[in-house]
């Protein structure tokens, strides 16, 4: 169970793009509650959901997440006492052209034998995440027990009633050419599969190919728990691709990184550190596409860069991101068994963004905190 757990929480460190959160350095999550948060003594709060009475968009969201968990879920909700709870989002930036999750639906199914929780998110009219949590018993499921494959095409064929504008019908054809379920990693056509097996738990990750270039930014996740839902995403319609022509070499990526970290000062206690010397060993760089801002991806170089002692702050390397279109340093920050260091200043003028890496521990956590929070949580009540 725990390892299951551990994987779905890595899954959720690419799904969780969608929350407001992400558009928040580290550092905040852990000095700043999130937005509609609240803080005390240490202890972070969700946001109250709608105990007025609901919109009618609302109430249509509802009926949506009770129809995905009866069809694309394949609950036997008959079994279930029902309480739902709708969490409407605001983006963290206004400046956005729109945010990554509108609407966040909770639902707590319950009998004297079972306890379940689901959490559905909402862009538009789409359903493009939902969780089923088990506290208590085994979920009832409606008809004959399924083999995995099966199962995961019928989710993909039953979630094409909740996705406006994600074709799922063409990631139900790459499982046609799958006849054994094993670990493995598939190009098929423009899209890779990736098959992870583990414990009771099965996930089928889908990702655009683009060559060589790693994109879980966009992304279509189902994890099944003993053969039987247990995850899902759809972030393919989230992003657009600017470009991936790949421009700056990994030796050149790493030339310009060291350029700039030179120029890299930070502050631990009373001492200021400065033109750092770098160790005798290879970088670390990977290659991957990232949102340059607008939901647009491009391909972009993340690089390690070891320095040949550990500095005031326990900071050990320095860490760069640079643009691999166009040669651009976006992000750089010191690291090490220290954690970032106090007072850190950056010089850089190109791009501002915020790093990737620091956007995923930030959803990641408030993400947990709010799964954590619904089994505690006192639902808008809506009996079925």
């Amino acid at each position: 169970m725990i390892k299951r757990k551990t994987k779905i929480i890595l899954i959720i460190s690419f799904t969780l793009l969608f929350t407001q959160v992400i558009h928040m350095p580290a550092t905040i999550a852990t000095s700043t509650p999130p937005p509609g948060w609240a803080q005390a003594s240490g202890q972070l709060t969700p946001p109250p959901f709608n105990l007025e009475p609901l919109t009618e968009q609302q109430k249509a969201d509802q009926n949506t997440a009770v129809a995905f968990l009866t069809n694309a879920v394949g609950l036997d909700m008959s079994k279930y006492d029902l309480q739902l709870g709708v969490q409407k989002h605001k983006p963290y930036d206004p400046k956005l052209p729109k945010p990554r999750v509108e609407e966040t639906v909770l639902c707590k199914l319950s009998n004297p034998e079972t306890t379940l929780n689901a959490m559905l998110f909402f862009r538009g009219n789409s359903v493009v995440w939902c969780m089923l949590d088990t506290l208590k018993g085994s979920p009832v499921f409606s008809g004959a027990k399924l083999d995995e494959l099966s199962t995961a095409k019928n989710i993909l064929e039953k979630g094409q009633n909740f996705s406006e504008k994600t074709d799922l019908s063409s990631f139900r054809n790459t499982l046609n050419s799958i006849s054994t379920i094993e670990n493995s990693t598939l190009t098929l056509g423009d899209k890779k599969l990736r098959i992870t097996i583990e414990q009771s738990s099965t996930t089928f990750e889908w990702s655009p190919s683009i060559g060589d270039i790693n994109n879980n930014q966009q992304g279509l996740v189902i994890t099944l728990n003993d053969g039987h839902f247990y995850f899902y995403v759809n972030n393919y319609d989230l992003y657009k691709t600017g470009n991936t022509e790949v421009k700056v070499s990994k030796d050149q990526a790493i030339e310009i990184a060291k350029e700039h970290a030179h120029t890299y000062v930070w502050t631990a206690g009373n001492t200021t550190v400065s033109n750092v010397t770098f160790a005798d060993v290879p970088a670390q760089a990977t290659l991957s596409m990232q949102d340059r801002g607008n939901y647009t991806l491009y391909p972009l170089w993340q690089l390690l860069l070891p320095l040949d002692k550990v500095y005031p702050g326990l900071v050990s390397s320095i860490q760069v991101e640079v643009w691999a279109d166009n040669g651009e340093v976006g992000y750089m920050t010191a690291s090490g068994a220290g954690g970032p260091p106090q007072t850190p200043k950056v010089s850089v003028e190109s791009s501002s963004e915020t790093s990737s890496t620091d956007y995923l521990i930030a959803a990641i956590l408030v993400v947990l905190l709010a799964v954590i929070a619904i089994s505690s949580y006192l639902f808008y009540k809506r009996k079925r």
